[in-house]
């Protein structure tokens, strides 16, 4: 018996106890993240301050407009940037791409379109350049066709058109047509208040400069389009005009 025993335990103690093998910890890679395309406007309209003349600004202008998109936490902060960096600035080409890029902005995700058209109405209320004013009223256009239902908005762009139609550049007048055939709240006026504005319209149908009499005729093509029944005798006046 003392000698199974003896053979048991030597048996236990020459056996070779094999340990699984421990499975080695998985590394993790820490990558630092890039700047996206919307980081990368925002920084770039940062920069805007630091260009040292008109051209460099442009240049930089050129580049946030080819970058899409911006952050949509970043979309109040860049609208005050280029506001207080157009007031700062007296080119019109720089004022001229500053306006265009507001239009951009104002598609992005959590844009207040209604504070940037408040912006740029404030802008270009001392602004005298043909050029810029006639950008702007192509930027509020585009703006307030993205909010098709605030009428009290619209009404302030139109009556900024009528006003713009005294301007002697026929650049400005066509833009200030534009608006009037695209915002003119067909059916929601009255009937008279509304023959005004097609009337005024059409006194444009005669003007001098080819340019601004061939807006005048879309413009009211645009409003027929939109439902305005014109008066008949607008097409005596057309016919003439085109002699």
């Amino acid at each position: 018996m003392a000698a199974v025993l003896k053979k048991r335990a030597l048996a236990e103690y020459s056996q070779v106890i094999q340990e699984q093998p421990v499975k080695p910890f998985k590394k993790l890679r820490l990558v630092k993240k890039k700047w996206s395309d919307t980081s990368a406007a925002s920084v770039l309209i940062g920069l805007l301050e630091k260009q040292r003349s008109s051209n460099e600004a442009f240049q930089l202008l050129l580049r946030i407009s080819d970058t899409p998109h911006l952050a949509e936490e970043d979309v109040a902060v860049a609208v005050k940037k280029l506001v207080e960096y157009y007031q700062q600035q007296t080119e019109s080409f720089v004022k001229i791409k500053i306006l265009s890029i507001f239009g951009d902005i104002g598609s992005e995700q959590g844009a207040d379109i209604q504070n940037i058209i408040d912006d740029t109405l404030m802008l270009l209320k001392r602004e005298t350049s043909h050029h810029v004013r006639a950008q702007g009223l192509a930027t509020l256009l585009r703006l307030c066709k993205l909010m098709p239902d605030n009428i009290a908005t619209h009404h302030k762009l139109i009556l900024l058109a009528k006003q713009y139609l005294n301007d002697t550049s026929h650049l400005v007048k066509q833009k200030a047509l534009d608006v009037l055939g695209e915002l003119l709240p067909v059916g929601q006026q009255t009937e008279a208040s509304l023959q005004t504005t097609v009337r005024l319209i059409s006194d444009y149908a005669q003007s001098q400069d080819a340019r601004v009499r061939s807006t005048a005729f879309n413009t009211l093509i645009v409003l027929h389009g939109r439902g305005l029944k014109l008066q008949a005798s607008l097409y005596d006046e057309t016919c003439e005009a085109l002699k």
